[in-house]
């Protein structure tokens, strides 16, 4: 048996063809076998050998596949909160607002009924709102109107973006408008330039040329700035 095996390890290390028929039959019967037995258990390892990825779940579950689901690498793909919507510019008024929008377009009569500026009169215009420049010398700074816009909003009930809203002079500063008084100012719906922009505009020209009085123009605008060009 001994003799049986070394030839066996013999012939196996020495790899060479010339060794099998040095062998009697008896040792070829051996090596037969155990060549097959061995041939069978590597077989058998091979069948059975566990996949890399055995109990776990499949690599794409796992976050590391392509990112075709997640192009928007903004959004957080676990998240299960829905993706925020953008709000349009409303001008509902929240509960219990103490100023009131008419129409959409004109301020509350009684919070923003308009006020003027005790230095431009009748006879300085063509020393004041009829320079050119003027109104930059008289406006305030965003420094100082900002906080009262939040207040203006407060009042009004507008709880939206604070830039879906001009903070705007009622009377405007190029008709002698009140600069920093909070009875001219007013959070108005919409971007700027709006349309009130323009008949501000052409008052401005209509009293600077003598077409309209000054106090008159101010009026105007100051009680319903959509038909305050009638007549005109």
């Amino acid at each position: 048996m001994r003799l049986c095996k070394d030839a066996l390890l013999s012939a196996i290390l020495a790899g060479m063809p010339g060794k099998w028929k040095s062998l009697n039959k008896a040792n070829k019967i051996w090596l037969t076998l155990f060549t097959l037995l061995i041939v069978g258990v590597i077989a058998a390892v091979v069948q059975h050998k566990p996949s890399l990825n055995s109990g776990s779940a499949p690599i794409s579950s796992q976050g590391i596949t392509n990112n075709d689901s997640n192009l928007d690498d903004t959004t957080n793909p676990t998240s299960t909160t829905p993706a925020q919507t953008t709000t349009p510019p409303t001008v509902t008024e929240a509960a219990g607002a103490q100023c009131h929008v008419a129409s959409g377009d004109l301020p509350d009569s009684t919070c923003t009924p308009g006020a003027t500026d005790p230095r431009v009169n009748q006879a300085d215009i063509k020393q004041t709102i009829c320079v050119s420049g003027y109104t930059k010398t008289v406006r305030p700074s965003s420094s100082i109107t900002s906080a009262m816009k939040l207040v203006s909003m407060q009042q009004y009930g507008f709880t939206d973006s604070r830039s879906n809203y001009e903070y705007d002079h009622l009377i405007s500063l190029e008709l002698g408008g009140a600069p920093q008084d909070t009875k001219n100012l007013w959070p108005e719906p919409g971007a700027s330039p709006n349309p009130k922009d323009k008949i501000e505009n052409k008052l401005h020209s209509l009293v600077c040329s003598g077409a309209m009085t000054l106090a008159e123009a101010q009026s105007r605008i100051a009680s319903n700035w959509t038909t305050a060009l009638n007549g005109f």
